[in-house]
């Protein structure tokens, strides 16, 4: 399928969508914002796709919602227009942290507003030196959305979430790696050769395993300890059962043997 904002590639079993509105960094409108989750089903349905990178051509990753746009709305006081919009954003979000496949984030510019919550929402975040990250829905009179209520407080804590929230501020590389917010920064031109290699390590690995991390992981902050052993019990006899555990296995002792 052809998409007017977005690109999609695939790389051996590295599925890459690309937001491509590069001189509004990026940032949704109403069609561009329609186009996210088709292309997401896309990669996401694809068998032959692993692991999905999500990254941003130009100087942007994703400038969240265009103002331009929010101005179009709110001159023609276009209230459902303006649900459509959101909703349609927490529908991307719900799809990556709900895909059963590994997502990353290569965060190549800034990240803002529902940007940064589409960033959030990703298993692993790798981010540009140039790169910044920020929260900025108070500069223009907004409440966070797209899932960053939900996300920001697990990364760094409740109160740096209401500091980052209230001031809207843009957070740079290297203080949102120290906050926890992503994995790894490295220089903007080894980004996505950075990514990819990661992607395509992850993609090596039992894909139903990845899946039952992701659904552990997902469920950690509001089980007790209990109910996660007896969900790891679960998960570990659903993966030595499967063939690919056998095969992994007898790849890892004939490596011993060498």
């Amino acid at each position: 399928m052809t998409y007017q904002f977005l690109q999609l590639e695939k790389q051996n079993a590295v599925g890459i969508l690309r937001f491509n509105r590069p001189e509004r960094l990026n940032a949704f409108d109403g069609v561009m914002v329609q186009e996210v989750p088709v292309a997401l089903r896309e990669l996401l349905d694809d068998e032959s796709v692993r692991v999905v990178v999500i990254t941003g051509n130009g100087k942007g990753f994703c400038a969240g919602a265009d103002v331009n746009f929010l101005m179009e709305l709110a001159a023609a006081k276009d209230i459902a227009r303006g649900k459509v919009l959101v909703s349609t954003g927490s529908e991307i979000v719900e799809m990556i942290h709900a895909a059963e496949k590994p997502v990353i984030a290569a965060v190549n510019g800034p990240a803002a507003g529902g940007g940064a919550g589409i960033a959030l929402a990703c298993d692993i975040r790798i981010m540009a030196q140039s790169a910044s990250i920020g929260f900025t829905f108070s500069r223009i009179g907004l409440h966070p959305d797209l899932g960053c209520t939900y996300f920001l407080p697990r990364l760094v804590g409740p109160a740096k979430a209401a500091e980052l929230f209230m001031t809207g501020e843009m957070v740079a590389a290297e203080e949102a790696l120290r906050l926890g917010m992503v994995n790894h920064i490295v220089p903007d031109g080894e980004l996505m050769p950075t990514a990819l290699k990661l992607a395509e390590t992850i993609a090596e690995k039992s894909p139903l395993a990845l899946r039952l991390m992701k659904k552990g992981l997902h469920q950690t902050f509001e089980q007790p300890l209990d109910a996660m052993l007896k969900y790891e019990i679960y998960a570990q006899r659903l993966c030595f059962e499967s063939k690919e555990a056998a095969e992994a296995l007898q790849k890892f002792l004939a490596a011993r043997k060498k």
